[in-house]
């Protein structure tokens, strides 16, 4: 649900009709007691879709894998790779069976089969950080270096 209402926040944002469509959710959800009900995941999911039928737009979901109740979000993101909508969608998550399933019509990406390329990025960064950092530059260059070491191991390091 935090999902959806963010993607449909950040629509409102970018998309003039989208207030409209929000403010008829809101008005429609009085109870008959006349307090007002959280719109349920169908509604949230319905305006997005509208606006993504006339409106490009790019999702970007990162750590879906820390997601409750994910289910309703893969199904979502399902339906929206599967429809005619206007929509680019990027997920990032850990490689689990759920996810896997509920993404099949997505293109798969792995950073496992980039590793070597990563590590040296990271052991870049850290090493510019270590060196240009302020708060870094009472250090001697010996321990410097064993603070890079340690924090660029590899599970495939010998050294570890």
């Amino acid at each position: 649900m935090n999902v959806l209402g963010s993607i449909l926040g950040q629509l409102c944002l970018q998309t003039p009709d989208a207030i409209e469509l929000v403010r008829d959710l809101f008005d429609s959800s009085l109870a008959p007691s006349g307090i007002r009900r959280r719109p349920d995941h169908i509604s949230l999911q319905t305006i997005i879709y509208s606006l993504l039928e006339k409106h490009r737009a790019s999702v970007l979901i990162d750590a879906i894998d820390e997601c409750k109740d994910r289910e309703i979000l893969l199904s979502f993101l399902s339906d929206l790779v599967a429809g005619p909508l206007h929509v680019n969608v990027i997920v990032t998550g850990r490689d689990e069976t759920d996810i896997r399933k509920g993404l099949v019509l997505y293109r798969r990406v792995t950073l496992e089969s980039r590793s070597r390329e990563l590590a040296k990025d990271i052991s870049l960064y850290v090493r510019s950080r270590i060196q240009d950092e302020p708060g870094f530059s009472w250090l001697s260059d010996v321990i410097k270096t064993e603070i890079e070491e340690r924090l660029t191991k590899t599970e495939d390091d010998p050294h570890m």
